[in-house]
């Protein structure tokens, strides 16, 4: 359920509207957000007021390096968890209330790597869930049943090679757009796969090469409006973007390890909202950063020991608005920022709390 709440202080543009969403957007953008009350009459304007909440506290360890670690949305704001230290998928109402948990296929050894990393939902309600430790995608019914396992080869032999298409190594970041074409990005593997929802493998897109660097940790994926596919790299610190149908690089940003604005240290999650804006967990600054379609930088949220400005020793926190080795970023179709805040256990949200009617400005008394 929710928890308090601090009001933000950055400066929001105009909030976006859910509907007249692109068919190319995925489903988070189709999540309309809280709706505006009416205006009492003409010349009255209308300012939200946004403020960070706690969505849900989950068990866990704080500081363990391990918890939540992705967030996605359906149409209905429905929240789905990848809660990989209990090796399941939380769907919440919300209100941050549990609808069902499904847990992971398969058995669980003591001192296992953790699982899923990565969660996704479709137009049809199927979740996609990556068990990262098992190199396998699940696809989830809307009820929960598991109706898909991709990644498996029980029949053994060189057809069992992890770098043949369809296999994975490492799964962790999932994304799926508005026509249903799935996106993997292996840890281990070096790569994305596109995948029709089916689990056909349509496209591997090699990262060696892209100029990223050499050696690569590619992790978070996230897609925009127009069906871009948006990567973290925590290894060499980039977030890239990428063409859906020839897997090219069309921007990347950072690259050079630092903690100013615009800068990254080992970012671990990346979402995008409905006019571009790209927002990335930036795990080894402990904050999240808003940055413009271009990759300037916007706003950023943290905690800082000297206060900010100037913030000169920002560190972990677990007030509402602060952050301890977050990762995976969702946004929906208003603009609501949801982060899984892995080390703190739990997800926030910073999102629409009220709205400010101002009357027109000759209607004052006097």
């Amino acid at each position: 359920m929710l928890a308090a709440l601090i009001v933000a202080t950055a400066v929001f543009p105009a909030v976006a509207a859910a509907d007249g969403v692109a068919p190319s957007a995925p489903e988070n953008m189709r999540c309309p957000g809280r709706p505006a009350p009416p205006l009492p009459g003409p010349g009255w304007t209308i300012t939200p007021v946004w403020a960070w909440q706690n969505v849900v506290q989950l068990d866990g360890p704080m500081g363990a390096g391990d918890g939540p670690y992705a967030v996605a949305l359906d149409r209905q704001c429905n929240v789905y968890v990848a809660d990989s230290i209990h090796f399941r998928v939380l769907k919440l109402g919300p209100d941050g209330t549990q609808m069902a948990q499904w847990s992971l296929p398969g058995q669980r050894n003591p001192g296992e790597s953790s699982s899923p990393r990565g969660v996704a939902v479709d137009a049809g309600g199927n979740v996609y869930a990556t068990d990262t430790s098992h190199d396998h995608v699940y696809k989830f019914s809307p009820q929960g049943k598991v109706i898909g396992t991709w990644g498996d080869c029980p029949g053994g032999g060189t057809a069992c090679d992890p770098k043949l298409p369809g296999r994975f190594i490492s799964p962790e970041g999932i994304a799926v757009d508005g026509a249903g074409n799935v996106y993997v990005a292996e840890v281990a593997g070096g790569r994305i796969q596109k995948m029709s929802s089916e689990g056909k493998s349509l496209s591997v897109w090699n990262l060696a090469g892209k100029g990223l660097g050499d050696q690569l940790i590619p992790g978070s994926l996230s897609i925009d409006q127009s069906g871009f596919v948006y990567m973290t790299e925590a290894y060499n610190d980039w977030v890239a973007k990428f063409d859906p149908n020839s897997g090219s690089i069309v921007g990347k940003w950072g690259g050079q390890r630092g903690g100013q604005p615009g800068q990254f240290h080992g970012p671990l999650g990346v979402g995008v909202d409905a006019g571009g804006s790209i927002y990335v967990s930036d795990a080894g600054n402990w904050r999240v950063q808003q940055l413009g379609p271009d990759g300037s930088f916007k706003s950023q949220w943290r905690n800082c020991l000297d206060g900010d400005p100037p913030c000169d020793f920002p560190d972990a926190g677990s007030d509402v608005g602060q952050f301890m080795e977050s990762r995976g970023i969702a946004l929906d179709g208003q603009g609501t920022v949801y982060v899984a805040d892995t080390d703190n256990q739990r997800i926030e949200r910073l999102m629409i709390v009220d709205w400010t009617l101002t009357p027109p400005p000759d209607s004052g008394s006097g």
